[in-house]
């Protein structure tokens, strides 16, 4: 009982409490500027949805962590508020760094006259491809 009140006690829910610059920091914005980037490539997404499904990745790693603390008994990762909002930060610069890339792309479609691209168009989302099913 006395490890679970352990666990508990090591979470912070504090937002920007205790924050510093340091390589965990940098880490937890990295790890989710990849999702930011590629969920708008996979599905045409608003900027809205792109951060509420990257908010919910971050909370359910961090509630994944404190699962397995719970699980082992033993404090295998904090549960911190401020790794929740880093994260969904690095899921908006993705975002971000995907609409500028899409910003160049079309630019160099339309010098390259490339607009009947099947690929381009599936990336820029201006695809007119049914799915079956």
């Amino acid at each position: 009982m006395s490890s679970k009140i352990d666990i508990l006690s090591t979470m912070n829910i504090k937002p920007f409490a205790n924050i510093t610059l340091n390589r965990r920091f940098y880490y937890n914005i990295l790890l989710t500027v990849p999702f930011g980037f590629l969920l708008p490539l996979l599905r045409n997404k608003s900027i809205k949805k792109v951060l509420l499904k990257g908010m919910a990745f971050s909370i359910s790693i961090e509630l994944l962590q404190l699962l397995i603390s719970f699980l082992i008994k033993f404090l295998y990762r904090t549960c911190d508020i401020n790794d929740i909002i880093l994260n969904t930060f690095g899921v908006f610069m993705g975002f971000v760094l995907w609409k500028l890339f899409t910003v160049i792309l079309k630019a160099i479609t339309k010098k390259l006259n490339l607009k009947n691209d099947k690929f381009i168009n599936y990336i820029l989302g201006q695809n007119n491809i049914k799915v079956a099913g």
